[in-house]
């Protein structure tokens, strides 16, 4: 009994800590002139704010620059 109670309350840690909303920059490397860019999601969850880096190398590629390659980490 005693190990459910640990596992719902370390699941529920778990949750609540994921849908912490925090400040994170988006590092795009290999841009070309630049080298590297770094963009501010501010107030967002860890996968909104992935979403977005991921769309700004998607924006990248889209224009023609493959070798562009992002990544978030919490400022």
């Amino acid at each position: 009994m005693k190990f459910k109670n640990v596992l719902f309350i370390l699941g529920l840690a778990v949750i609540t800590l994921a849908s912490c909303k925090k400040d994170w920059n988006c590092t795009c490397s290999n841009v070309p002139v630049l080298g590297s860019t770094t963009t501010q999601h501010n107030d967002m969850n860890r996968m909104d704010a992935n979403s977005e880096c991921q769309a700004n190398e998607d924006t990248f590629h889209d224009n023609g620059l493959s070798g562009v390659e992002c990544s978030i980490s919490a400022k």
